[in-house]
């Protein structure tokens, strides 16, 4: 299994099925077991004054008929909090619990929470969101692995503007912020980070204002993630660095291309000039004629689409969706010129994203990129080779080939990245994002 549970996420997980059987379903589960985590951590955070602690300090110690309607009387009350990102966690708050017993279960567990388990929670919590999203019949979570990765790839700096147009559980914005703060610079360093991102589920929005806030990212004016109630309607400022996952299915049917088109148009349209990107699109997005083409002319023409990553199959277990990354950034003018577009692929051999990282090199931009004729894995074609084949970017040359099974080597690079991460973090200090 990719990214095993900790031990404590492990234990707050444990209930779901049970929970899920009777009728609460695991996004429910999490969400309830979200407000009751926040009302149980909230006094000893940096944003206590605007929580009503009090109110749920009582929560705790009542009667177990009385805790259930006073419980249900404090996620009605919770309309009155004026913190925008708390409010956001609470939006639209009312319990999904069909009895005092299942209220009583989830205090318990959250009480069972040491303090000295507090440093792993933010991290825990995160593995929650990863199981859940296991469950979601709609988006389809990339691991962590691969998160990483393309982090590391766009290099996001302090100050600058860093996006996802589809949240979901926030992961590509949290890996981001973490990552500007490795810069040595103390005067680059000093500047704020603009994260934002937006959802159209108000679930995943209020499980990912959870997320950064465990995270330490907080804003006492400002909220992370936007709920997006109609689609295609919440337009975000320009942005230096998009990062995102466009697939999306229902059930095992991948959805419609016309819908990742259009976030995919809004993505290159927004960036700022050398504003860069990587986005995860399905296979199906890049051959497919009509308006698909259309667009990836457009992308190819106004940005410099430098990478295509061509992923292992069946990442997104359990939905077998073959899937690519594309990198590109804006160009800074309409006439500067078109650069080859680089293929590597990690389909047809043991998937190995540190491998990918190295061979991706130091530029994000990939404006020095030499060819690599020893590397197999690599293949270049230039924009008129590109128009040839009606600028289809599903460019395969590798024969497949036996090789370690996805899940081992995917475990395998988590590890090496996480060996990295303990690295490159391991003097940046933990402070809430805030000002």
């Amino acid at each position: 299994m990719i990214n095993p549970l900790s031990a404590l996420a492990r234990r707050l997980w444990t209930p779901a099925p049970a929970f899920a059987a009777a009728g609460i379903a695991y996004p429910h589960y999490l969400l309830e077991l979200t407000w009751l985590l926040l009302g149980r951590i909230a006094p000893e955070q940096i944003y206590a004054e605007a929580f009503p602690c009090a109110a749920w300090e009582k929560l705790w110690n009542l009667p177990e008929m009385a805790r259930f309607h006073y419980y249900i009387q404090l996620l009605e009350d919770s309309k009155n909090i004026t913190d925008p990102h708390l409010a956001g966690i609470f939006q639209q708050a009312h319990t999904q619990l069909q009895h005092a017993a299942q209220l009583t279960q989830l205090i318990e567990l959250v009480c069972s929470i040491h303090p000295e388990e507090y440093e792993d929670l933010a991290d825990s919590y995160e593995q929650l969101l990863a199981s859940h999203d296991s469950h979601a019949p709609y988006y389809l979570a990339p691991a962590a692995a691969l998160v990483d990765s393309l982090v590391i790839a766009l290099q996001p700096q302090p100050g600058e503007s860093i996006q996802d147009p589809v949240a979901a559980s926030a992961s590509f914005l949290i890996a981001a912020e973490q990552y500007t703060h490795l810069s040595d610079d103390e005067l680059q360093a000093s500047a704020e980070t603009q994260l934002l991102g937006k959802d159209r589920d108000l679930i995943r929005v209020r499980l990912a204002l959870m997320n950064c806030l465990l995270h330490d990212i907080y804003h006492h004016e400002q909220v992370p993630i936007l709920w997006e109630k109609t689609p295609h309607t919440q337009t975000l400022p320009p942005a230096d660095v998009v990062l995102s996952n466009l697939l999306f299915c229902n059930g095992s049917i991948p959805a419609d291309n016309q819908l990742i088109l259009k976030v995919l148009q809004a993505i290159y349209h927004n960036l700022t000039p050398q504003g860069r990107a990587a986005v995860i699109v399905p296979d199906s997005l890049l051959s497919a004629s009509g308006n698909a083409r259309q667009i990836r002319y457009t992308l190819l023409e106004s940005c410099h689409l430098h990478t295509v990553l061509r992923l292992p199959e069946n990442l997104f277990y359990p939905y077998s969706l073959p899937a690519q990354v594309l990198f590109f950034h804006r160009k800074a003018a309409a006439s500067v010129k078109n650069t080859p577009v680089w293929f590597y692929d990690l389909r047809h051999q043991a998937p190995d994203f540190m491998q990918f990282i190295s061979a991706y090199g130091d530029d994000p931009y990939a404006l020095q990129r030499e060819e690599k004729s020893t590397d197999p894995c690599w293949k270049s074609l230039s924009r008129a080779q590109i128009a040839a084949q009606g600028d289809n970017l599903d460019y395969s040359w590798i024969e497949a080939a036996p090789h370690t099974p996805l899940w081992e080597a995917v475990d395998e690079t988590l590890c090496a990245l996480e060996d990295l991460k303990s690295l490159l973090y391991a003097d940046v200090p933990k402070h809430p994002k805030q000002t």
